[in-house]
């Protein structure tokens, strides 16, 4: 099945398949509309071939493919909450993308739980990690201070 995505004014945004449009969502307004995502707000800062990267109030993030788009223009990085890892200590090997704050809010479902992590600048990152994936999670509570990180290819650069 295909599904589209319309503006208020009617306009149709993106046109795909439900997993195409919640994974490659083409613009702001729909990646917003298809499900949570965070949003970092950012200016182009690399912009190579297969890899770009964004510079945002919490970091530079980089991404795992190419923008072909003007250096310092006003760009935003979509992270889907399920695509963050989290733990109390950093990965070894990450060497970006890897972040770190405190936990504000923490909702446990059956299959899943979902935190919310603020950054040092105030960002508010969701992060949904299934339960029983990673045994250090049970240790983590509100107040904590964790990490987070996500690998290149889980993160997109939206123009608008």
């Amino acid at each position: 099945g295909r599904i589209a995505v319309m503006s208020s004014r009617g306009r149709v945004l993106q046109v795909g398949s439900p997993q195409e449009v919640y994974e490659y969502p083409s613009t702001r307004f729909v990646a917003d509309f298809i499900g949570s995502v965070n949003l970092l707000d950012g200016k182009l800062s690399i912009d190579e071939t297969d890899r770009c990267a964004v510079q945002t109030a919490i970091g530079e993030i980089h991404v795992g493919h190419s923008l072909s788009g003007a250096l310092g223009m006003p760009v935003a990085v979509a992270v889907r909450p399920e695509k963050i890892s989290i733990g109390k200590q950093a990965p070894k090997g990450q060497s970006h993308n890897l972040f770190n704050g405190r936990v504000k809010e923490i909702a446990y479902f059956g299959s899943h739980n979902t935190y919310i992590v603020v950054t040092p600048q105030g960002y508010r990152m969701k992060i949904t990690e299934p339960n029983g994936s990673h045994l250090n999670l049970l240790d983590i509570t509100w107040e904590d201070e964790v990490f987070f990180w996500w690998d290149d290819t889980d993160a997109l650069v939206l123009r608008d």
